[in-house]
């Protein structure tokens, strides 16, 4: 039985990258949180969102909204411009 590796570090490589150079444009947005089986569980908005993998907790998403952080484990989300609501 051969192992079965994975490591999707280029894809997070590229996904930082990209996200760093989209976070310095502050854009009004709006985030939704939804369970892992697509249900909504809350909504925010805020004019400057953006999202990073911290280092230390590589198994969550940090979202951080007006400079506020928000944590998610185990969670889907969208980031959503909030022009396409006009």
């Amino acid at each position: 039985m051969s192992n079965i590796l994975s490591n999707d570090s280029g894809i997070t490589s590229i996904a930082k990258v990209v996200n760093k150079y989209k976070n310095y444009f502050g854009k009004s947005r709006v985030v939704v949180i939804q369970s892992q089986l697509g249900v909504p569980i809350c909504a925010y908005s805020g004019n400057n969102v953006y999202w990073e993998i911290p280092d230390d907790l590589p198994k969550m998403t940090k979202l951080m909204i007006d400079g506020k952080a928000l944590y998610i484990h185990r969670a889907n989300f969208a980031i959503i411009d909030k022009d396409l609501f006009d």
